[in-house]
């Protein structure tokens, strides 16, 4: 930043930002969310038979593989930037 006495209070701000203590948990909602979803949509039936065609060529098990190496990544390098980004 150009301005030193403006970064420093954007610095003040973010600190009284991080401090305000919310009810809830304090894990990310994001999986949990991911999960559920992938859990149903692996259940789903079509009445259209080309569309279960089709749906059943999704691998399910893949997609949530994936997502766990995507969290497993995420929290090793507290990627809260990413979640927010998702969360939108």
């Amino acid at each position: 930043m150009k301005e030193p006495r403006i970064a420093a209070e954007i610095a003040k701000q973010l600190q009284k930002f991080h401090q305000v203590d919310i009810p809830g948990s304090k894990e990310p909602q994001l999986w949990n969310d991911v999960f559920k979803f992938l859990k149903k949509a692996s259940v789903l039936k079509f009445e259209d038979n080309e569309k279960q065609k089709r749906y059943e060529m999704i691998s399910f098990r893949e997609i949530q593989d994936e997502v766990k190496e995507l969290k497993v990544r995420c929290d090793k390098t507290y990627c809260h930037v990413l979640l927010t980004i998702a969360a939108i």
